[in-house]
């Protein structure tokens, strides 16, 4: 699906080797489960740095594109003669608390019904793609939180622009300056009922404080990681996350979707002197430059389509 490749490479807004947030970023989004099966409730999550401590409002939806003519459009919020889809079935908004905003939606049937004629050998069973779009936006800034808030009806033309944007990474590029607001995707992998599949990593995070020579800290994040007996095979055209290290800047250790883990690291404060990771601990190492508290949201890729996500809170260091 080429058209699909293209489509969700316009959505990525982020240097792919940028640490510091000096803005807002969405750095990680999680799937819950990262692999769902047609109709099911799962919980997406996203983890946002942002700099200026405004706080952010987020906007979650699947999108199964379609093409419609030269555009392409989310076949959720395609509407003929007013038999669309109501907004609020299928877009969901939540507000930024700790870092961190998750919403509740339920798998679509759409990714079967519109692309199983297209599967070829084992894709079937390996599970199809569906794209779910994360946008954050300071409060009171982005329209279309109001045109979905106000869930108007299939039919109308409020209906039409609403879903229109929804569709169109371009559109939504448009709703606020670039340090306003961020977008990123997630892609889903819908599976048959009853196949078997994998878990989320986790992350538990260890701090020490008062290193020698620094002011700052150091953390080691353990890497629990999933089920490895449920082989994963989700490539993933776009992802917030770039290849991390093992030992050293000059060593990649692999990306998204190639089977080894990778992190992304998104922080709003100071400086990130180190990093180091060998597959099941990370170590960084952190310096305060500046008068003031920050963030640090860490995001990580099993590279099997599961991924996780963690803050950790930065200190003012006089």
């Amino acid at each position: 699906m080429p058209g699909l490749l293209l489509w969700l490479l316009a959505c990525d807004v982020r240097l792919p080797d940028a640490d510091f947030v000096a803005e807002m970023e969405v750095v990680t989004v999680v799937a819950d489960p990262p692999t769902a099966y047609p109709l099911e409730t799962l919980e997406v999550t996203a983890w946002v740095a942002d700099a200026y401590q405004r706080g952010a409002d987020v906007m979650i939806w699947p999108c199964t594109p379609i093409e419609l003519g030269a555009r392409m459009r989310c076949a959720e919020g395609v509407d003929i003669a007013g038999d669309g889809i109501p907004l609020s079935y299928w877009v969901h908004q939540a507000t930024v608390e700790e870092h961190h905003a998750t919403v509740r939606m339920v798998t679509p049937f759409l990714p079967y019904t519109l692309f199983a004629e297209e599967t070829v050998g084992r894709q079937r069973e390996e599970g199809l793609l569906m794209p779910v779009l994360v946008l954050a936006c300071d409060p009171g800034v982005c329209e279309v939180f109001d045109w979905v808030a106000a869930d108007p009806a299939p039919g109308t033309e409020a209906y039409a622009r609403a879903a229109r944007a929804l569709a169109d990474p371009t559109q939504l590029a448009l709703q606020a300056e670039q340090e306003q607001m961020s977008l990123a995707v997630k892609l889903v992998q819908v599976i048959e009922p009853g196949s078997p599949r994998r878990t989320n990593p986790e992350l538990d995070v260890r701090a020490r404080r008062g290193l020698p020579n620094v002011a700052g800290f150091e953390w080691f994040v353990d890497v629990i990681r999933g089920d490895d007996d449920v082989p994963g095979t989700v490539p993933e055209p776009y992802s917030p996350y770039y290849p991390t290290t093992t030992g050293t800047d000059d060593e990649p250790s692999g990306g998204q979707g190639s089977g080894v883990m990778s992190v992304r690291i998104g922080y709003t404060a100071g400086h990130l002197l180190d990093r180091t990771f060998d597959g099941s601990e990370l170590s960084l190492t952190w310096q305060g430059e500046y008068e003031r508290a920050g963030v640090m949201v860490i995001g990580l890729s099993d590279g099997q389509g599961g991924s996780a996500g963690v803050a950790v809170e930065l200190p003012v260091i006089p």
